[in-house]
């Protein structure tokens, strides 16, 4: 599906999942390269700058949060012309859409354009992408401000999970956004040689946009790495706690089996079997048993502590 702003004399067409006809009718409109049409058809795996007579081609990759399912990569195709911007993409991308709505209302209001070519309306479309993973990874920062407060408060066995599906969201990101300087680095010495000198202080803007992500994106693994170090731990020492009091509860029962089971053999001659208080007798003795070694053990790991 194509969709069309104009925003002074500038042009920008989105294109939600291209198919070969809408592909055909912009290569003709605005004499887009043959190699160029053909990568418009399909996703790609990699990011990258391509340059052309009449043209940049930028493709990157950015993270999309979702709140039911796990967080998705989404590809989207920039191709900047003069007075033109092609947006192409696979998904639906709420930063694009809200760009869109503020794009229609500047031109309802018939605002001048920022300036006389298409790397403008670029800029600010990649630093509202940029802003709007910035705030997603505000949000990976509060949950694991909030899986800190359950760590701490004795919840480390349910943030196990937690964690995990954290640390995940953050690797995503890391994954789609890792070759982005590089990209813009590329796109910065190719723009200023497209659109001119006046252009270096926007494109050089665009990697610091990007570099206020990255530093967040970075605190964000470095946290979650040492949460969860710090509630693997935590979980140890209580597991270790747990052992110590079933090894020490176990001993006891052990010596108090034992006791019954050699009570419970039938020789020809055995100690209080068969007096008339017999039952008694060995009750009190698995008693005595059970509870002396318990109270030694328990005097024996308050010597060691």
């Amino acid at each position: 599906m194509i969709t069309r702003y104009t925003y002074g004399d500038i042009t920008w067409i989105d294109v939600d999942k291209p198919t070969r006809d809408d592909v055909w009718q912009l290569g003709e409109e605005f004499s887009l390269h043959p190699i160029l049409r053909d990568d418009l058809l399909t996703a790609s795996l990699r990011q990258k700058v391509d340059r052309y007579d009449d043209c940049i081609y930028l493709i990157l990759h950015f993270p999309v949060p979702h709140h039911e399912r796990a967080h998705a990569i989404h590809e989207v195709d920039f191709i900047v012309g003069k007075n033109f911007l092609i947006t192409t993409r696979y998904d639906a991308l709420d930063p694009l859409h809200y760009f869109a709505k503020a794009f229609e209302v500047n031109s309802i209001l018939e605002k001048e354009p920022p300036s006389e070519h298409a790397g403008f309306l670029l800029f600010f479309m990649l630093r509202k992408l940029y802003e709007s993973t910035s705030i997603a990874l505000s949000l990976i920062g509060e949950r694991i401000g909030h899986a800190e407060e359950k760590i701490f408060a004795g919840h480390e066995y349910h943030m196990v999970k937690e964690l995990s599906l954290i640390q995940r969201d953050v690797l995503l990101y890391h994954r789609a956004l890792r070759n982005h300087k590089s990209m813009l680095n590329s796109f910065a010495n190719e723009s200023i040689s497209f659109f001119g000198e006046d252009y270096r202080h926007w494109a050089h803007e665009l990697t610091t946009e990007y570099m206020k992500v990255e530093e967040k994106l970075d605190d964000r693994k470095e946290m979650v790495v040492a949460l969860r170090g710090t509630n693997d731990s935590l979980l140890a020492g209580k597991t270790s706690t747990a052992m110590r009091s079933l090894t020490t509860l176990s001993i006891p029962i052990f010596f108090s089996t034992l006791t019954a089971g050699i009570f419970s053999m039938r020789p020809e001659s055995m100690p209080i079997v068969g007096h008339h208080y017999d039952f008694w007798f060995v009750l009190g003795i698995i008693l005595f048993v059970g509870v002396g070694t318990g109270v030694a053990l328990k005097y024996y790991r308050k010597l060691n502590d």
